[in-house]
């Protein structure tokens, strides 16, 4: 009688346990070679992080950052915007509602000849200057850069404008704070901005306050320079990255295993032999220098298993159900910094509804409308520096002061959901009423109305024939007798 087995014939303890063993150790070894395939380390150190550092005069009471500490969180702010699909919808979005199609300039001016010189001015002014692409640049550098400087170049043709990087206003000895020279009493009002060269740092320019407009965002007026508006957001962006990569990963290691192969009985060596038998080919990891097997099954095959051999073929048994709350928690905590809707973040609707979402009372548009508030003051300023430029110069449009200080109305997109059929029958209300003048009516409608005016009367001088209204005769027709009528045709008639 062997040892290996019971008077009955069947394997021992021992035995048991030695193939029990040999099962672990394949299994274990599968698995090894599958994760290192898969991924060199789940828990690798996330790349961005490393990179990272803290910015602690930020958080010191009564301290503001530096000037270095503002170049790197721009840094960060621009990689994001480059290579975070998240980060560009939110600044994309904050362009489409707040400029949309552009703003509206109207000049306030009672004069209309005033008013149409400042239009000619503005419209001259906004083709020498690509305005309607910058107006849109004024809004992205905003949200993206925390500040945006606004450079005007006077020349004895046109009044140009370009965008300063925040980076280059500095002084390179470092004898004037953040590069702007203020009021010594007045934190508030600047004397003059230091300008780097952009291409050898070491050379300034000193340009006058009165040459640049400067815009911050989300500080307070007396802090010198602006901090990136989606600061708050860079961390949640890149665990969101992190978070996905990491789901990513481990689907990939679950779906790499898809056939198991169970050896009853055998050993190691039998089991290494048997995997040596059925390699197609083999290659050779150049990071650990250990030769991986492998065996090509191609579709249709037909396996045939030996004694002792079992094939399983397995599922993935990918399950996200677990962990989906955790990434659409970091989805809405973005949101909720942003200001914007969870369906305007991650472009999916289906928790939202977008006529409740856009209207007037939602905080979305709220914050929308706040933002296109805050973007006009800061068109008006380049407005009136335009309008001074004409006013000084010999261009053929004349500019008067009083126009200059009667200012300009800039008309923001709309936001909320409308009902065109409601919303005619209410400016039509107005309008009878005497409440809203038909200039403002047009304008509700993204129309120039002196415009529409010229349109209008061409269209009359054109079709002058045949505007007659319904019900009424023709003046050729007034001017011909009536025919009489005869007994037989009132005969007939009756």
């Amino acid at each position: 009688m062997a040892k290996s087995t019971t008077r009955k014939g069947t394997p021992t303890i021992a035995s048991r346990i030695k193939s029990a063993e040999d099962k672990l150790y394949l299994s274990e070894l599968e698995t090894k070679t599958a994760l290192l395939e898969s991924s060199q380390s789940l828990a690798q150190e996330d790349p961005d992080e490393s990179s990272w550092r803290s910015i602690s005069s930020m958080a010191e009471s009564g301290k503001e950052p530096t000037s270095e500490s503002l170049d790197e969180i721009r840094k960060k702010s621009r990689d994001l915007a480059i290579d975070n699909p998240h980060m560009r919808g939110i600044l994309r979005n904050f362009v489409k509602y707040i400029i949309g199609k552009g703003m509206d300039f109207r000049p306030m001016t009672q004069s209309k000849q005033q008013q149409t010189n400042a239009k000619e001015a503005w419209k001259v002014f906004c083709k020498a200057n690509k305005w309607g692409r910058r107006e849109r640049e004024v809004v992205k550098r905003g949200f993206r850069d925390g500040e945006i400087f606004i450079r005007f170049f006077s020349t004895s043709d046109m009044l140009d404008v370009r965008f300063v990087d925040p980076e280059l206003i500095a002084d390179p000895d470092n004898q004037i704070k953040y590069g702007i020279k203020t009021d010594p009493n007045d934190v508030e009002t600047a004397i003059s901005y230091c300008v780097k060269d952009s291409i050898n740092s070491r050379n300034s320019t000193t340009v006058d306050a009165s040459e640049i407009v400067h815009v911050k965002m989300d500080v307070d007026l007396n802090v010198m320079r602006g901090i990136p508006y989606l600061y708050s957001l860079h961390n949640r962006l890149r665990q969101y990255d992190t978070w996905l990569h990491d789901r990513i990963v481990l689907n990939k290691i679950r779906a790499s295993i898809a056939l198991l192969r169970q050896h009853s009985g055998s050993s190691p060596s039998d089991i290494h032999a048997f995997a040596e038998s059925k390699k197609t080919d083999q290659i050779r990891d150049p990071k650990t220098s250990r030769t991986i097997r492998r065996q090509r099954i191609r579709g249709g095959t037909i396996l045939d298993a030996p004694k002792g051999v079992d094939y399983k073929f397995l599922t993935p048994n990918v399950d996200a159900r677990d962990v989906a709350q955790d990434g659409r928690s970091i989805l809405l905590s973005i949101a909720a910094g942003s200001g914007q809707a969870e369906y305007m973040v991650t472009a999916d609707a289906s928790n939202s509804n977008y006529a409740s979402t856009m209207v007037s009372e939602a905080p979305p548009v709220k914050d929308f409308e706040d933002w296109q508030l805050f973007f006009i003051e800061v068109f008006e300023e380049v407005w009136e520096r335009a309008m001074t430029w004409f006013a000084t110069h010999r261009t053929g449009i004349r500019i008067t002061k009083k126009a200059i200080k009667d200012g300009v109305h800039i008309e923001p997109p709309r936001l909320v959901s409308r009902d065109r059929l409601d919303e005619i029958k209410g400016n039509d209300i107005l309008l009878n009423q005497r409440v809203m003048s038909p200039q403002t009516a047009a304008q509700r409608e993204g129309l120039d109305f002196e415009q529409e005016s010229e349109n209008w009367d061409e269209f009359e001088a054109e079709h002058q024939s045949s505007r007659i209204p319904t019900g009424e005769p023709k003046e050729d027709d007034k001017k011909k007798p009536k025919k009489k009528a005869n007994s037989k045709d009132k005969e007939s008639g009756e």
